[in-house]
């Protein structure tokens, strides 16, 4: 537009007078000494403001770049948030020093396509406020607070907290129970993860069994989001039964039995989800291919390839890698002597290397068949003081009980959560007065090798 004012304002100045008028030119009559006719060019206006405009004699018109005054969308497959912005107009001399800022407390690596983000700009195209939504309630923000300062910040989503029961009855599996009841696989696993120390959910499950649980659902803006906190559980089985009731600050809250005994044991009862167990401890097994003696010192988990598997202790990693007939293996040191072996692992979890301190549950690797292994499954090991011991029949001890106020507490807690419970009935379930063996299914050959780390 300054070009266009230019051209005609030259041409106003210039050709002002009676002989500027395209009918005075062509009167034949001349100018007034001094003074030349001039004819205004034929200008697109329209097409100049857009950028696209040419100049007389066709010279180039430099067109300036007016930046967005704000800017709204979300990443694509294959882009980052720096692309993402430029492709909106954003000047990229804008973006570094606000992602910085962002980038103390949020690592722009994990960046997704679906991440959404909201720009506001001033008339130099320099950023003002920025907000960046990984998800629905994980959102950070930065604002100007100087000529070239911004203050981040992750901001406080408050969500709406609605409790609820569920109960069911297990015809085939437990997952199956859950979904029939009217909710997802995610608050089965949220279930398993309570009870884990005390019900194998892999070999302890009976059609029958009946459960009934006390759980958050979390919403935002009238949207489910996720589940919360799960505050009691009551499962009923034939092999296995458990209360288990949550205690404590949020911060600190753990689960307890009726007792006020932990939940938590020592050990995981299983280190992996499996599908039936191909081998149990035996120092004198009779191998089923080769009919000799060879001892079994540990227990296999059949499961596919690339199931997740878990550290049952917290301890320390001692050795990562490949080891003879073991194939990929993770070695951990416990609490009390004790130290934990898991080979045939198809890969180890990222970042897992010798000296590390892992968290009881913390995946470490994934089912496989490597080293002496016809198919995919977990030989699970287990020592106290150098000596293997059988991992399904090991002292598997909880932490100290409640006591004192804090029991007394828990107790007015309990009362509450089992009224509530009360509310949903289900099944008497009579246990196994014997229970039944364990069904072992002689699937995998490791050929005479014998486990040791």
């Amino acid at each position: 537009m300054a070009v266009v004012a230019a051209v005609v304002a030259a041409w106003f100045v210039l050709g002002r007078g009676p002989a500027s008028t395209g009918e005075e030119a062509d009167s034949g009559e001349a100018p007034p000494s001094g003074l030349r006719v001039l004819t205004a060019p034929d200008l697109d206006l329209h097409a100049i403001a857009e950028g696209s405009g040419e100049a007389p004699d066709g010279d180039d018109v430099p067109v300036p770049v007016v930046p967005p005054s704000r800017v709204a969308g979300a990443i694509q497959p294959g882009e980052s948030l720096g692309a993402a912005l430029q492709r909106q107009g954003v000047p990229p001399a804008s973006i570094h020093p606000v992602v910085a800022a962002v980038g103390e407390i949020y690592d722009f690596r994990r960046a997704q396509p679906g991440h959404e983000y909201q720009v506001e700009l001033d008339r130099e195209g320099v950023i003002t406020t920025f907000r960046y939504e990984v998800s629905p309630e994980t959102v950070f923000e930065a604002v100007q607070t100087g000529a070239s300062s911004w203050e981040a910040r992750q901001v406080e989503v408050e969500l709406d907290a609605e409790e609820a029961i569920l109960s069911g009855t297990v015809e085939t599996s437990f997952i199956g129970a859950v979904l029939r009841a009217g909710e997802s696989e995610a608050l089965a696993n949220r279930i398993v993860d309570v009870l884990q120390w005390d019900i194998d959910f892999s070999r302890d499950v009976r059609p029958g069994d009946a459960f009934r649980v006390i759980y958050e659902r979390l919403s935002l803006d009238g949207e489910f989001l996720r589940y919360g906190d799960i505050l009691a559980i009551e499962y009923r089985g034939r092999r296995a039964s458990q209360t288990a009731i949550r205690f404590g600050d949020d911060e600190s809250a753990e689960y307890y039995t009726l007792e006020g005994d932990p939940i938590r044991r020592m050990f995981l009862a299983a280190p992996c989800r499996y599908r039936r167990i191909s081998s149990l401890f035996d120092p004198n097994r009779l191998h089923p291919v080769l009919g000799v003696r060879r001892p079994h010192y540990g227990v296999d988990y059949a499961a596919s390839t690339g199931t997740p598997v878990y550290a049952v202790a917290d301890g320390t990693v001692l050795f990562v890698g490949v080891r003879g007939g073991n194939g990929n293996l993770v070695r951990l040191r416990h609490a009390h002597g004790y130290e934990s072996g898991y080979a045939h692992l198809s890969r180890f979890a990222r970042g897992i290397s010798a000296g590390d301190e892992v968290t009881q549950g913390q995946t470490i690797g994934f089912v496989g068949s490597t080293g002496l292994s016809t198919g995919p499954h977990l030989h699970f090991a287990l020592k106290r003081n150098g000596q293997f011991i059988d991992p399904l029949a090991a002292e598997n001890t909880r932490g100290p009980s409640l006591s004192g106020q804090a029991l007394r507490d828990f107790q007015r807690r309990r009362a509450q959560l089992l009224e509530r419970l009360d509310e949903v009935r289900i099944a008497d379930v009579e246990p196994e007065l014997e229970a039944e063996p364990d069904v072992v299914d002689e699937t995998f050959n490791e050929g005479d090798f014998v486990h040791d780390f």
